[in-house]
């Protein structure tokens, strides 16, 4: 055995296995480093490490076989030992493995310093307190299994939101970014956030796949990274570990009673799943509507204490009417939707009061349903369990242009614009809130820069459309429309009822347009109806959208509504849908007055302070 091992030596083969372990280990360390940045497959750090594992016995025998000589390459049988350079060769070889060990060093300080140790790492991250989680990139076989994988980053940011002094962007900010091929730290950038989360996930059957990192914006460099390769009955320990994971590695100081960042949880996993595919259909509106809304029956029959798929019944409903004439057969019954919609969020709040997915449905489908009063309290009670989500400051917002209290409104539109200043949904009703406050042109210019940020939002479209036809440019409308090889008009075409542009081009060619009988404008467009119609038209799509789909469309400050205000038939709506009610409870708006006990009246804004 010792003479083996000194001819080991001699031929210096364990030289060459020293600097090959080291070199190779380097190789696979740099490798898993700069794989997931490059965008490289999940299997290539996999390959480099076989082919490490699989080179060593070739490259042994090698040396044990072979010697570098004068001559060349030659086996060591035939070389005379007298005149033999294995000598010099492994002079050689202990340089090469000196500089591999400083390198593979260097590399190893470098890769803790920049993973944190937990002596250093409070000193250098205690400062990253704003985070975006982008949609995990669905690295399943399956295309359709994307649901999933945003059901997965969608849990992920709900978790973070809990962490105490973390700011989390909004997730219309971040998914805005989906698909897009862009630097994170240039995403970060226009986030105004300081860290950015990635991953992918990847199912097949019940196994799960979730990889996650955590991004420096300001120079792209990774302070966490981790691959979860579980069953799927354990998704909401992985959601848990990687939240955690992320608030230590910024050094969040949790704070948590619970100590749980997941609190919501399935037992049956079948059910979680097709929870995570009707919250999908529920964020894309449509006619999907109809069929998240059967998904979520199905779940609620077996798993009837989660309080999430209660609140997303109740989302489901509540916007039902404004997007669907007919469901399970039967027209489409706003004001029974919407009770049934109340009934889902009522119960979602007494399964879990803390949530405040669960106050925000509620607080949505008493505003629907004209319960303006106790509809403004749940929106306090969600506001302040999450006072950073952009889609509770939008409803809350919503629900003051609702009552006419649009300095009220603005105010919140204009925390959201501080929050996400580059959220096109925050831009979205941000613009409303200028158009409503008398500074059109400025409306205009959000709207815009929410639609360069996400092209296809269909909210920055209608208004975007209705501000142009305020002021005069249909013109602009047609430009808008007709973009992108008409994407909006064959898009707008398809809403319930669909928005039709003919009237508008008859209009622009001075060609007289009679309006349909029973004609009702289009989709929350009660604009276009004003536009072609007048006072009339307006007011016959106000009646019907409060009457017969579930909402209330008569939210708008331009300088003619003053005159439509005053209408009788206006008076008659504000009492039919609880506006007067809540007037009364909670204080007048500038537009409307009392006269008297019982009557009053609303035109243009008098000088008067709201009340709460």
């Amino acid at each position: 055995m010792g003479h083996l091992f000194e001819e080991l030596k001699r031929r210096n083969v364990v030289r060459v296995a020293i600097a090959y372990v080291v070199v190779g280990w380097l190789i696979i360390e740099v490798i898993d480093t700069i794989a997931p940045r490059l965008g490289m497959p999940e299997w290539v750090p996999t390959f480099f490490i076989i082919a490490v594992l699989v080179g060593l016995p070739i490259v042994l025998l090698f040396s044990w076989a072979y010697e570098v000589t004068p001559e060349g390459v030659m086996k060591t049988e035939e070389v005379d030992r007298s005149a033999s350079l294995t000598h010099s060769t492994g002079r050689k070889l202990d340089f090469v493995i000196i500089g591999a060990l400083v390198v593979a060093l260097g590399y190893f300080i470098w890769e803790r310093q920049g993973l944190v140790s937990e002596a250093e790492g409070p000193q250098r991250l205690v400062h990253l307190t704003s985070i975006a989680v982008l949609p995990f990139v669905n690295m399943s076989a399956d295309p359709e299994q994307e649901y999933f994988s945003d059901g997965i980053t969608e849990e992920i940011l709900n978790a973070l939101v809990k962490v105490p002094g973390l700011q989390v962007a909004a997730r219309t900010s971040a998914f805005s970014y989906k698909g897009l091929n862009r630097d994170v730290r240039e995403i970060g950038r226009e986030l105004g956030v300081e860290t950015i989360v990635e991953g992918s996930v990847r199912r097949a059957g019940d196994d799960l796949r979730i990889t996650a990192q955590l991004v420096r914006v300001e120079d792209g460099f990774h302070l966490w990274s981790e691959i979860y390769d579980r069953k799927y009955e354990n998704v909401f320990a992985i959601q848990e570990e990687i939240a955690f994971a992320i608030a230590d590695a910024v050094q969040a100081p949790l704070g948590l009673a619970s100590g749980s960042l997941v609190s919501n949880r399935m037992t049956n996993m079948a059910a979680y799943d097709q929870y995570l595919k009707a919250r999908r259909l529920i964020r894309q509106r449509g006619e999907g509507l109809g069929e998240a809304v059967l998904i979520l029956r199905e779940v609620l029959a077996v798993e009837p204490d989660f309080a999430p798929a209660w609140a997303a019944m109740a989302v489901a409903k509540e916007v039902m009417p404004a997007y669907m004439s007919s469901f399970d057969g039967k027209p489409v019954n706003g004001m029974r939707l919407l009770s049934e919609a109340e009934l889902a969020a009522a119960k979602a709040v007494a399964l879990d009061p803390d949530l405040a997915e669960a106050r925000h449905a509620l607080a949505n489908a008493l505003r629907s349903r004209g319960v303006f009063a106790a509809a403004e309290d749940e929106y306090k009670k969600a506001y302040a369990l999450d006072p950073t989500s952009i889609e509770i400051l939008e409803d809350y917002h919503e629900f003051y242009k609702w009552v006419f209290y649009f300095d009220r409104a603005f105010e919140l539109a204009k925390e959201a614009i501080g929050l996400e200043p580059n959220a096109p949904l925050a831009l979205a009703f941000y613009g409303e809130g200028l158009s409503n406050t008398g500074r059109p042109e400025e409306a205009v210019a959000a709207w815009q820069k929410a639609l360069e940020i996400q092209p296809t939002f269909m909210w920055p479209t209608l208004v975007l459309i209705e501000g142009y036809l305020v002021q005069e440019r249909p013109e602009k409308v047609l430009s808008l429309i007709e973009a992108n090889d008409g994407y909006w008009e064959k898009t707008l075409k398809e809403t319930d009822p669909p928005l039709d542009f003919a009237p508008l081009r008859a209009r622009i060619a001075g060609q007289n347009w009679t309006r349909p009988e029973g004609w009702t404008g289009a989709r929350f467009l009660t604009i276009y109806a004003y536009y072609l119609g007048g006072d009339d038209s307006l007011l016959d799509s106000m009646e019907y959208y409060a009457f017969e789909r579930g909402g209330w469309s008569g939210r708008y400050n331009f300088d003619f509504m003053a005159r439509v205000r005053a209408t009788e038939r206006f008076k008659a709506l504000a009492l039919a849908t609880g506006l007067v009610d809540y007037w009364r409870q909670r204080g007048w708006p500038k537009v409307c007055w009392p006269l008297g006990e019982y009557d009053f009246a609303c035109g243009a804004a008098r000088d008067i302070n709201e009340t709460s």
